[in-house]
């Protein structure tokens, strides 16, 4: 019978020592599982990531700085098409007035030059 007890003493030991690493375990990913820690993991990860992002785009910049000047200098063109078109119309009329103008003094020039000369 002693051994039998004995053995139960040595049973309910490793039991008592198995249940406090296990209450241990949960207590730990408890903390692990917070709302406060779980927002600083993924503010951590997503800042990590964001800055790997930002420095593989400022390395791609650097690589093609040609490709992204004539990127945006046709942005900038699309985005301020409707004023050059107008701008070209506007210029377009003022020429065309100036041709009208021109031509009429022309015209008025060479009839002169031949009444003068009849």
């Amino acid at each position: 019978m002693t051994s039998i007890k004995r053995q139960l003493r040595e049973d309910k030991a490793h039991r008592d020592a198995a249940r406090a690493l296990i209450e241990a375990d949960v207590e730990q990913v408890r903390a692990l599982a917070s709302p406060k820690q779980l927002k600083d993991r993924a503010s951590e990860q997503v800042s990590g990531k964001s800055s790997d992002a930002l420095k593989a785009a400022g390395e791609a910049a650097d690589n093609n700085k040609g490709y992204i000047a004539a990127l945006a200098g046709a942005v900038i063109l699309w985005l301020a098409r409707e004023p050059i078109q107008a701008l070209f119309e506007k210029l377009s009329e003022q020429l065309g007035e100036k041709d009208d103008t021109n031509a009429a003094e022309e015209i008025e020039t060479i009839d002169e030059k031949a009444e003068e000369s009849a």
